[in-house]
């Protein structure tokens, strides 16, 4: 069944350039869900933020692009966008000029 409302719980990541926690495995006591994500970009050129997941023990990565001096929302669909395995963690790997917004449960 889809949801229906976002959920409250947000995780707010500012790049670094390598892989960092967004969503920690204490965090959760359930299955990880991204819903919606909030890409926002202050450099003059475009990036891409790469999210790493783990879902029935295989990896896999989400990756969103946001153009120069602008921002990108992955909206609510009632569908998540990411889901992993219970008791792991959900990392992004974004340049220094980026901010990370991401609404879960």
């Amino acid at each position: 069944m889809a949801a229906t409302f976002l959920p409250t719980k947000q995780a707010t990541l500012v790049g670094t350039g390598s892989a960092a926690t967004l969503i920690s495995a204490t965090n959760h006591t359930q299955a990880p869900r991204v819903w919606q994500i909030l890409l926002a970009n202050s450099s003059t050129g475009g990036i891409a933020a790469v999210f790493a997941y783990t879902l029935s023990g295989s990896v896999g990565t989400l990756t969103v692009e946001a153009p120069a001096t602008s921002s990108v929302i992955v909206p609510f669909t009632g569908v998540p966008w990411i889901l992993g395995d219970v008791n792991n963690t959900i990392t992004c790997n974004a340049p220094t000029q980026a901010t990370i917004q991401a609404y879960y449960d």
